[in-house]
């Protein structure tokens, strides 16, 4: 999206320069919102991530798992969190299992890709994401 912003107004020369100031103001501003909405975390879900192995069910919706951590815009969800909106709000390397089932095909590119880095950064090493499509 940025570079279509970008692409008429701004020299060539300049383009790789500002997008890589973009990235480091994204990660910026997604870094401290992502460490206020964790101190805000319910009961449920910080006694879940206090456990050996931590589980998250990204994009739960009606599949609510037992020992899992649910994340969805439902309320029957563990975490209400919007997706679109923000980012996962739990610390590098605290997860060791991420399953998000036929849910990933709804959101654009850019915002799958940046979903996906997210993962990521909270999975431990040697963690295990599985991702479904339809």
């Amino acid at each position: 999206m940025i570079k279509r912003i970008l692409s008429p107004i701004v020299p060539k020369k300049y383009k790789p320069y500002l997008l890589q100031k973009f990235k480091k103001i994204q990660f910026f501003y997604y870094s401290f919102f992502r460490n206020l909405r964790g101190l805000l975390l319910p009961v449920s879900v910080r006694q879940k991530l206090s456990k050996k192995k931590v589980f998250v069910n990204l994009c739960s919706g009606e599949v609510i798992l037992d020992e899992y951590i649910n994340i969805d815009l439902d309320t029957r969800a563990d975490l209400k969190l919007d997706l679109e909106k923000s980012l996962i709000p739990f610390n590098e390397n605290s997860v060791d299992r991420v399953v998000m089932m036929s849910a990933i095909n709804y959101f654009t590119y850019d915002r799958s890709a940046l979903i996906i880095s997210d993962i990521y950064r909270i999975l431990n090493p040697g963690g295990i994401i599985r991702i479904g499509v339809q």
